[in-house]
């Protein structure tokens, strides 16, 4: 960058023997190539591994004066996107979605599969790839389980853990005659051994029987039935609340003092007060 020529010592690490270090470092693949500055920064190389490749990553990387490089191992942490359709039978089965491949071996010690579900469900994939054909002139409650996991995160709190989530499917039939499928979601978190890479797994179950969703209209002879139902329940309501009524002023009545009357009047069985 500035004209003058620098060396580049290389340093080979065996994090086998040396897993401290390797750990406080961030290191969670192997083999793992950085370039280090002086002041404790470095740049991660993350092209083809071959001689060629490695030695213009080097010979660019050091013209850079900041970009592509960091003081922490975080801010090179990066995540994969799995993106695709799979055609499975109508008998239980399972997807499990492991990190690593590739031409690095992952450290199962460092690894975490937390994840972030975009977009889940079980369907044609020729009903359409973004709004599902089938979906339509569902009820509410029934389009809300076609897709339960869409847009939901799984984060693991500690190392060597793992979510498996487990679905029951059910086919369900609209009012069109188009199928659709409903699942039910249930979640848990597994420990697996320190030199065993975590997976997230998806555990379905598809039910051998179906949901028919039926539209039900009434006559109106049948609403006049639930007018009169409704009515007569209101009146006897009223009516009890007015013979309680009636009782609770009795009891009262019964338990007032009464007006003592004036000498000589006579009684008449009504109230009288003296003056």
């Amino acid at each position: 960058r500035d004209g003058v020529e620098r060396r580049v010592r290389l340093i080979k690490v065996n994090c086998v023997d040396f897993q401290t270090i390797c750990r406080e470092k961030g290191v969670d693949a192997y083999p793992m190539l950085r370039l280090y500055k002086g002041d404790g920064s470095f740049s991660l190389f993350e092209g083809k591994r071959d001689e060629a490749e490695i030695v213009r990553w080097i010979e660019r990387t050091i013209k850079m004066k900041s970009y592509g490089w960091a003081d922490n191992h975080e801010a090179f942490e990066r995540g994969c996107n799995a993106k695709g359709r799979l055609l499975v039978p109508r008998v239980p089965g399972r997807l499990e979605l492991q990190a690593g491949g590739g031409d690095q071996a992952l450290n199962p010690r460092m690894t975490n599969v937390s994840h972030l579900v975009k977009h889940l469900s079980f369907s044609d994939p020729e009903d359409g790839r973004y709004h599902r054909k089938s979906w339509a002139g569902l009820p509410p409650d029934v389009v809300r389980h076609l897709s339960p996991l869409d847009g939901k995160g799984f984060v693991t709190e500690e190392f060597h853990q793992a979510y498996i989530h487990d679905l029951k499917v059910v086919s369900t039939v609209s009012t069109r005659g188009q199928t659709s499928y409903q699942f039910h979601h249930h979640r848990r978190v597994s420990t697996v051994p320190e030199d065993e890479i975590p997976q997230a797994k998806f555990h379905f179950d598809i039910e051998p029987f179906s949901i028919w969703v039926k539209a039900d209209s009434k006559k109106w002879y049948d609403f006049c039935t639930s007018l009169l139902a409704i009515l007569g329940g209101a009146y006897v309501t009223m009516r009890l609340m007015a013979h309680c009524s009636l009782g609770v002023l009795a009891a009262l009545w019964h338990f007032m003092p009464r007006p003592k009357l004036a000498a000589g009047a006579l009684d008449d069985g009504g109230p009288h007060w003296s003056q």
